[in-house]
C-alpha cells in the first residue's frame, strides 16, 4: 500500500477512539508478565502517567479473543527476547484488577 492511501486511512479511523481514551508509556521492556484465568497482565518498568490516566503499571489482555491472542504472543515474544516495546492501553475500557486493557504494542529491534 501506497504510503499516501495508508495516511488517508489511518486519518479515516483516527476518529473511531478519541486521543482521551487511547495512553501510552515511554518506551521500554517488559519486566514480567502473567496469566491469571482468561487474562493476561504485562507489568511495565515505567507505569502510565498519573495525570493523564488510571491505568497504573501495567496492562490486561483478555486471551478469550483471538486477537488478544495474537497480542499476547507479540508480548511474550518481545519479553522472552528483552526487546523493547511500546505500549498503549484503552482507559475508557473496562479495567481488569485495576489494569487498563492493552489497546496496541509495537516490539522495536
Amino acid at each position: 500500500m501506497n504510503k499516501k492511501l495508508s495516511v488517508i486511512l489511518a486519518a479515516l479511523f483516527m476518529p473511531i477512539l478519541s486521543s482521551a481514551e487511547i495512553v501510552s508509556v515511554a518506551t521500554q521492556n517488559l519486566p514480567s508478565v502473567r496469566v491469571e484465568g482468561n487474562a493476561a497482565f504485562l507489568y511495565l518498568e515505567t507505569p502510565f502517567d498519573s495525570t493523564v490516566s488510571n491505568c497504573g503499571g501495567r496492562v490486561w489482555i483478555n486471551l478469550n479473543d483471538e486477537v488478544g491472542r495474537v497480542k499476547y504472543s507479540t508480548a511474550l515474544m518481545a519479553f522472552a527476547s528483552s526487546k523493547a516495546v511500546n505500549i498503549r492501553a484503552n482507559s475508557a475500557a473496562p479495567k481488569m484488577f485495576g489494569a487498563c486493557e492493552l489497546y496496541d504494542i509495537v516490539v522495536l529491534r
